[in-house]
């Protein structure tokens, strides 16, 4: 569905070789692991309050652009944080006693106060 970062580098000039019997002295055993899936995360470091310019290319060569407001904007940027979808503007806040969903949107603070909480009922990562 999307282009690697290896699909995009230029051939030519550059030669991938993963070994996985080899892993550099003194490092983590798993670190240098194979991938066991087709994703490719990136961390970015820098300022958090400056707006991110997030653009994922479809394996088509279609460039599409992530809104910091898509569901799956925290994804893409805290992948070990939101493994799934995360705040979308059109969410609805739930009764907590009834459980039926109201009329009122959802606020992004709410949200991510009820994400990052300890739940005791349930595993919270």
């Amino acid at each position: 569905m999307f282009k690697t970062a290896l699909e995009r580098m230029p051939s030519d000039t550059h030669k991938f070789v993963i070994r996985a019997d080899c892993t550099p002295t003194g490092e983590h055993v798993r670190r240098f692991n194979a991938p066991t899936v087709n994703d490719v995360a990136a961390i970015i470091v820098g300022d958090p309050t400056k707006s991110r310019d997030i653009v994922v290319q479809r394996r088509s060569n279609i460039m599409h652009r992530v809104n910091e407001t898509h569901r799956l904007y925290d994804a893409l940027q805290y992948p070990i944080i939101y493994w799934q979808d995360g705040y979308d503007i059109t969410l609805k806040m739930v009764d907590p006693i009834t459980g039926v969903s109201t009329n009122k949107n959802l606020s992004a603070m709410n949200y991510y106060a009820y994400r990052m909480m300890i739940h005791m009922r349930r595993m919270s990562f």
